[in-house]
């Protein structure tokens, strides 16, 4: 699932934490990569992370790279009218597998 990080617009990076529910990285890690082919298939520049030697452990950090912020706005209204990713967004199956814990945007300065 790796992006090369040289691969990705620097402009603004929006990051999504999410803590994964005891026992259920699979299925967490099933559920982000999921998001991640369907953002890519719009046109989206995806990049995640798993941590495991940090504090806390257990997180999913999802980023989402842009070249500025008019296009991360542009790209927000091409994801909410696409009818694979509201039903995936929706999918009520996914309630405690993970959960945004924090969500925090960036200006990628040289």
């Amino acid at each position: 699932m790796e992006t090369a990080y040289s691969a990705l617009p620097k402009g603004v990076a929006m990051t999504s934490y999410s803590k994964i529910a005891a026992g259920k990285a699979t299925e967490a890690i099933a559920r982000v990569s999921k998001s991640k082919g369907i953002m890519e298939r719009l046109g989206g520049s995806i990049r995640l992370m798993v941590s495991n030697m940090s504090n806390p452990a257990g997180m999913i950090i999802f980023g989402m790279y842009y070249e500025d912020a008019a296009a991360m706005a542009a790209f927000g209204d091409t994801l909410n009218n696409d009818d694979e990713w509201q039903a995936h967004w929706n999918d009520a199956s996914s309630f405690g597998v993970n959960e945004i814990v924090r969500q925090s945007g960036w200006q990628i300065v040289d």
